[in-house]
């Protein structure tokens, strides 16, 4: 569980206009942010190792994703050999949609552009329709729920993008959105509007948790 703020001084002539429209430009941006750190939360809790006790009555240790969880990138961009394994290992784990569970994959622009110039994968046979009349990864495709996410970890010119379950990670929130609009005196009373929250999150099971490497 981690703290986070984020401050924004507002011009004050503004503040008339912000009291007359709460939902206005600056609280859809601040939500925007808000859920972008969310987003931060989830991603870092199903990459990251995690304290956990592996054995009975044994201290916590430290739990990383094992290697076997992983799939390389092997010099290429994303691929549909590489998202059909990441789909083959959680029915190895048993842990798919035969089991009920709903599956994940997180995509950025990259991932959108290599797929809809592959050739292989731009066919009306193998393609949905929406995806050539719309530009767009269809929202469920290859037995995943595509999520857009614009903040994978990028390694020189290694990207890592996530596929998880439903039930892969617990997400928590400690202290939840708040709002404060103020006067700031130590800046010539210039108006800023505060936002506070406390999220955490945390892989549940290493075996509904797969990261899929590729060049950019």
């Amino acid at each position: 569980m981690a703290d986070y703020g984020l401050h924004v001084p507002i011009e004050p002539r503004d503040l008339p206009k912000l009291l007359a429209e709460p939902q206005g430009a600056y609280m859809s941006n601040l939500v925007a942010a808000n859920n972008r750190l969310k987003d931060k939360v989830i991603y870092r809790g199903l990459l990251d190792s995690i304290q956990r006790k592996t054995e009975n009555l044994r201290a916590y240790s430290s739990v990383s994703l094992p290697a076997n969880q992983k799939i390389l990138a092997g010099g290429t961009g994303i691929t549909k050999a590489k998202i059909i394994k990441a789909k083959a290992l959680f029915r190895k784990n048993e842990c798919d949609e035969k089991m009920g569970e709903k599956l994940f994959l997180a995509y950025n622009a990259e991932m959108l552009e290599t797929i809809l110039n592959d050739t292989t994968l731009t066919s009306a046979d193998f393609l949905k329709v929406e995806m050539l009349q719309d530009g767009a990864i269809a929202t469920n495709w290859l037995g995943f729920t595509w999520v857009p996410y614009e903040a994978l970890d990028i390694t020189g010119t290694t990207a890592t993008t996530v596929a998880w379950c439903f039930s892969a990670a617990h997400f928590g929130t400690g202290y939840d959105y708040e709002v404060d609009i103020g006067v700031r005196r130590d800046k010539n009373n210039a108006i800023q509007i505060s936002v506070k929250s406390s999220y955490g999150a945390g892989r549940a099971n290493e075996k509904k948790v797969v990261t899929v490497e590729f060049e950019v």
